[in-house]
């Protein structure tokens, strides 16, 4: 799963002593509408499985903010 070289990235980073950090991550399980604007296209419920298990293993330690524009 790409989430987990994320979360080993994130876990990299923490290691060595990184307590600040901005990790920017976008899903690819989406709908597809060619007539909406990307941002309207929901997840799907693949999308919203991946998005949970990733906030899952995610340290525990961490701050989790997300933002939709």
């Amino acid at each position: 799963m790409n989430g987990d070289r994320v979360v080993a990235l994130i876990e990299l980073l923490l290691s060595q002593g990184i307590r600040h950090m901005s990790v920017l991550v976008r899903h690819s399980a989406r709908a597809f509408d060619p007539g909406s604007h990307e941002l309207e296209n929901p997840l799907t419920p693949e999308g919203r499985d991946l998005a949970l298990r990733l906030g899952k293993k995610l340290p525990k330690s961490m701050a989790v903010r997300a933002t939709l524009t």
